[in-house]
């Protein structure tokens, strides 16, 4: 990935503009995996169809949750899988990776922050300023868009439903989970 001092260039971007107030921003390629992965759990109905509709083959983190494996015509359910933070392969976790390549420049700019959890770094941007930074993120030679599917996913499945009129979660969770 080319870098100079304004940030990453030619990245494949998707963002939110309001994810509990902030604004979310992934490379594509994260967006995707990461939704894939929630996509496989939400919606498959037995473990053959969640075993090909998981993005990869990598299934070490189920071990030892079953005597032997379950058959592919066995019903599959959500809670067949572990939580988040209780061995669920929550990678990429996209408040966290976004902190690797996201400019500094514009972090301090928009007035985001760089905050640290016990899961690990996060990114918040003022959802207000989300249009702003695509814009200057293009500028640099990003493509940025809006993501409609993958973002919402992957919220959806940790956060609570969309609401598709404003974009905005609707949960429990009365603040940001990206503090």
């Amino acid at each position: 990935m080319p870098e100079d001092s304004d940030g990453p260039h030619g990245l494949d971007i998707v963002y939110v503009a309001d994810f509990y107030g902030d604004a979310l921003f992934a490379e594509s390629a994260d967006a995707k995996l990461a939704a894939d992965k929630c996509r496989a759990v939400a919606n498959s109905a037995t473990w053959g169809e969640f075993r090909q509709a998981w993005p990869d083959s990598d299934f070490e983190w189920l071990e030892g949750r079953f005597e032997s494996n379950p058959p592919d015509d066995a019903e599959f359910s959500r809670s067949d899988v572990p939580p988040v933070g209780e061995g669920f392969p929550e990678d990429p976790w996209l408040p966290d990776v976004v902190v690797d390549w996201f400019p500094e420049d514009l972090i301090e700019k928009y007035g985001g922050k760089v905050g640290f959890t016990d899961g690990g770094y996060h990114l918040g941007l003022p959802g207000k300023h989300a249009h702003d930074i695509a814009a200057e993120l293009c500028a640099r030679g990003n493509i940025v868009e809006e993501s409609v599917d993958d973002i919402p996913e992957w919220i959806s499945y940790y956060y609570g439903e969309i609401d598709p009129r404003v974009g905005r979660a609707r949960a429990a969770q009365p603040a940001s989970p990206l503090g």
